[in-house]
């Protein structure tokens, strides 16, 4: 009786479920910039690059305490309502501040 490996087909089976899960949504983030880019050549221009990473900065700052809630194996949903308090008083505040 021959082993199981890589090459059979449990191990195909196997492979294709970890590409199919892992590998799907990088690939079509992947290909919506690549299709972007060319549309619009001014996507990938440094100016533009800068702005969406200072767009994107709160955001990756609450994604990086988010991801070692879903490490751990909880998953911590009240991180929307937060954002969404702290913008709410973050407007209230700004008239007051200046």
């Amino acid at each position: 009786m021959a082993a199981r490996g890589p090459g059979t087909g449990a191990g195909r089976r196997a492979w294709a479920r970890l590409r199919r899960t892992q590998l799907g949504l990088p690939l079509v983030i992947i290909g919506i910039g690549i299709v972007t880019g060319l549309i619009e050549p001014r996507f990938w221009s440094f100016d533009n690059l800068f702005n969406l990473s200072r767009q994107l900065a709160p955001l990756m700052i609450l994604v990086s305490g988010q991801i070692f809630a879903v490490l751990s194996g909880g998953l911590d949903l009240s991180v929307a309502s937060v954002l969404a308090l702290a913008g709410v008083v973050g407007v209230l505040v700004i008239p007051d501040v200046g």
